[in-house]
C-alpha cells in the first residue's frame, strides 16, 4: 500500500510543474510560441504550440494506461492509446497558447479527479509498455509532471526571460540538450556556477 504522504507529494508536484508550464506558455508572445529552434532534432524541432499539444495528447494516453492497471492485472501497454485530441501536433500551429492551455487544463481535471478516486492499494497496480517497461500506477502518474518538465525545458521555457542577480539572463537550450545562459548584458562579469544552481535549483527541484 501506498503512503498517503506519497500521493500528495505527486498532486503537489503535478500542480507545481504544471503551473510553472502554464506562466511560461502564457508569457510567450505569438512569435515564440512558433518559434523553431535551430539545428535541433525530433521533439526539440517542435514549436511551443506542438509541445503544448503534444502535452495534451500525451496526457489522454497516461490516463489511458493508468486506467488499463486499474482494470486488469499488469497489462500489456501495446495496443492501449488515448482518445485522440482535436487539435493534434500536426495542426497545433493554426491553434493559440490559450485555445491549447484551456484543453489541458480540462483534461488535467479529469486526471486528478481519477487520482483522488484511487484508493491507496490501487497505487501499486501495475501495467507494461515496451518503451518504460513494467511501472507501478504512482510510477505512471509521477509521469504526468515528469513530462511537463521535459517539455516545458525543450520548447516552452527555452525563451523566458528570468531575473539572476538583478541581471536579465536569456535562457535557451542547444540540441545537444545542453542549457546555455546568455548574458543580455555584455561585458559584465558574474559568478556563473552561483547563475548555474539558481537556474537548476529553480527549476529541477
Amino acid at each position: 500500500m501506498v503512503a498517503k504522504e506519497l500521493v500528495d507529494e505527486l498532486k503537489a508536484k503535478m500542480r507545481a510543474e504544471r503551473a510553472e508550464l502554464i506562466a511560461a506558455a502564457r508569457s510567450l508572445s505569438p512569435a515564440d510560441a512558433l518559434h523553431v529552434p535551430t539545428d535541433a532534432q525530433g521533439e526539440d524541432q517542435w514549436t511551443a504550440l506542438e509541445q503544448l499539444a503534444h502535452l495534451w495528447e500525451m496526457e489522454r494516453s497516461y490516463d489511458s494506461w493508468v486506467r488499463a492497471a486499474l482494470d486488469s492485472n499488469n497489462p500489456d501497454l501495446s495496443g492501449v492509446a488515448g482518445e485522440p485530441v482535436s487539435i493534434p501536433i500536426e495542426q497545433a500551429n493554426e491553434a493559440t497558447v490559450d485555445e491549447l492551455l484551456a484543453r489541458l487544463e480540462v483534461e488535467r481535471a479529469y486526471t486528478h479527479g481519477l487520482i483522488d478516486g484511487l484508493s491507496l492499494d490501487a497505487f501499486d497496480r501495475t501495467a507494461t509498455s515496451p518503451a518504460f517497461g513494467t511501472l507501478t500506477v504512482l510510477q505512471w502518474l509521477r509521469s504526468f509532471y515528469r513530462h511537463d518538465r521535459q517539455h516545458a525545458a525543450q520548447g516552452i521555457m527555452s525563451h523566458i526571460t528570468l531575473e539572476c542577480f538583478g541581471l536579465n539572463r536569456f535562457i535557451t537550450q542547444e540540441s545537444s540538450g545542453i542549457f546555455c545562459i546568455i548574458f543580455t548584458d555584455p561585458g559584465t562579469l558574474v559568478d556563473f556556477r552561483s547563475c548555474l544552481f539558481y537556474w537548476l535549483s529553480h527549476f529541477q527541484g
